[in-house]
């Protein structure tokens, strides 16, 4: 798989299984104004602007955050998120990194890191990351989701189909999960069952044109 085809899918499965947080945009910009020494709220105002798409302004941000309280896991994991984003992989994983070296049972920053090394086709470190994530916290569909992708990338199908497995038992509705298993069963030649697969995903979520070009 190309590395922009990789990117857009991986941003598609985040999207799938987003834990955006529920406070508003403007509130969190004005936190950091009400307390400039807020760390969290630098945090906060950097994710508003990620969303915004405004990426260097976002990591100003979790810079200033970093700045202030150099030991807040999240803010490293969200600039190294969003220098990834940029398509800055080792700055990236350097972020991540020091994010795990704070807290080393943050499963969210492993699953991070493993994307910024699937990405660059370091395929089994990947996998050794949402392995420790997965391990950290069983019930996270999208690291078994990424998982399950890494090694179809491998062709190691059938456990590539035993993690997108795991990913729908956790989260039924995962569309991706079921596309993807679709697209293993379909490399295995089991046509019927991938056709199966590929009806869920499209049921769930019919807006999806890789589904309905697989």
């Amino acid at each position: 798989m190309e590395e922009g085809e990789l990117e857009d899918k991986i941003e598609q499965i985040k999207a799938d299984s987003s834990k955006i947080k529920d406070e508003s945009e403007e509130t969190r910009k004005s936190d950091a104004k009400i307390n400039p020494k807020d760390a969290y709220a630098w945090n906060n105002k950097g994710e508003a602007l990620y969303k915004q798409g405004k990426l260097e302004e976002a990591i100003e941000a979790y810079d200033k955050a970093i700045e202030i309280n150099p030991e807040l896991a999240w803010a490293w994991n969200n600039k190294g998120y969003t220098l990834n984003k940029q398509g800055k992989r080792e700055e990236a994983i350097k972020c991540y990194d020091k994010a795990i070296e704070i807290n080393p049972k943050f499963a969210d920053v492993w699953n991070n890191k493993g994307i910024a090394l699937n990405i660059q086709g370091k395929l089994e470190e990947a996998i050794q990351c949402y392995d420790k994530a997965t391990k950290l916290n069983p019930r996270y569909a999208y690291a078994w989701n990424l998982k399950g992708g890494a090694l179809q990338d491998q062709e190691r199908l059938t456990e590539a189909i035993k993690c997108f497995d795991k990913a729908i038992e956790i989260s039924p509705g995962y569309s991706s999960a079921w596309n993807n298993k679709g697209e293993a069963l379909d490399n295995q030649g089991q046509l019927e069952e991938a056709i199966q697969c590929y009806d869920k995903a499209i049921n769930i979520y019919p807006q999806d044109a890789d589904v309905w070009n697989n």
